[in-house]
């Protein structure tokens, strides 16, 4: 921009550059570019966004039922299927029901008789105690026992032969030890795992179970 007096007549006449003009035009026409590409990118992601997915709510009292998208209040003597824990499947060897074929198939029978469970009853509270309990091969080739582990260091196994014959049987030895956890005045219950290449059953559990009494 420039200016020039013209002293005969006392007034200022301003002229506007020519190459100052055309750079305002050009700056506000990418302003205004910039704005419109921003809007347009704004809109394509909010259409491209997934629709959140259904809530589910835990609270007490409430569940979320699915395809209705609100949560209801639970009716008397309902349970909130999503309040439940999930439920502890036992694995145990597989039934006389289940066909042999020519494999190893494990067997507990004498813990069979009890769901099982080996129950020690009332023991004292600084005693170790141990049982036996009989594996036997009712299958057609060697039951081969891959490793026998217990749910805590106070229960420990040892077993006998690791590969049992077509009929043969081995014996598990477990032992307990209340002293370990201090389990004293306690209702103790603990897992003994087998894991075998028994086809039907290749993992099957039993539990021991004790009344540990006070001193």
């Amino acid at each position: 921009m420039s200016t020039q007096t013209q002293p005969s007549r006392g007034t200022v006449v301003i002229r506007l550059d020519q190459r100052l003009f055309y750079g305002c035009v050009a700056t506000i026409a990418s302003l205004l570019l910039l704005g419109i590409v921003f809007f347009v990118g704004v809109q394509l992601g909010r259409r491209s966004r997934p629709a959140p997915g259904p809530t589910v709510f835990q609270q007490p009292g409430l569940q979320f039922q699915p395809g209705v998208g609100q949560v209801q209040p639970l009716q008397p003597g309902q349970t909130n299927p999503f309040a439940q824990p999930a439920v502890r499947q036992a694995r145990f060897p597989a039934g006389d029901e289940v066909p042999i074929g020519d494999n190893p198939r494990l067997a507990l029978p004498e813990l069979a008789k009890t769901n099982y469970v080996y129950d020690f009853g009332d023991i004292p509270p600084d005693e170790i105690v141990e049982t036996t309990v009989t594996i036997l091969n009712k299958g057609t080739k060697d039951l081969v026992i891959k490793s026998v582990r217990a749910s805590c260091g106070c229960t420990a196994t040892n077993m006998g032969a690791d590969v049992i014959p077509p009929g043969g049987t081995t014996q598990l030895r477990v032992t307990y030890d209340p002293t370990f956890n201090n389990d004293a005045g306690k209702q103790i219950t603990r897992q003994v795992v087998i894991e075998s290449n028994d086809p039907a059953a290749p993992v099957v559990e039993f539990t021991i179970r004790a009344n540990v009494l006070n001193e």
